[in-house]
């Protein structure tokens, strides 16, 4: 597994916008840190995370919520696999 700094989170969230696809993590992706609500994913990974620093912008939640929600189901099925 690749942990992403904010510099490639950014990157990558950028490109997921010009496919179409705003996602309101941008706002938070620059700044290095995460929304409210994806710090109960980011604690399970082993040591400090790179985007674990909270932070106060509108990041995290939005248009693509479903999607989003499916997305965590799926993860966390294979990480469940993967122990």
């Amino acid at each position: 597994m690749n942990v992403l700094n904010s510099n490639q989170m950014t990157e990558l969230l950028q490109l997921k916008q010009r496919f179409g696809m705003p996602d309101s993590r941008l706002a938070c992706a620059p700044q290095g840190c995460a929304s409210p609500q994806e710090q109960p994913f980011l604690t399970t990974f082993d040591g400090p995370h790179p985007m674990s620093k909270s932070c106060s912008c509108e990041g995290g939640g939005g248009e693509g919520d479903a999607f989003e929600m499916m997305v965590q189901a799926i993860t966390n099925q294979i990480m469940a696999g993967s122990k």
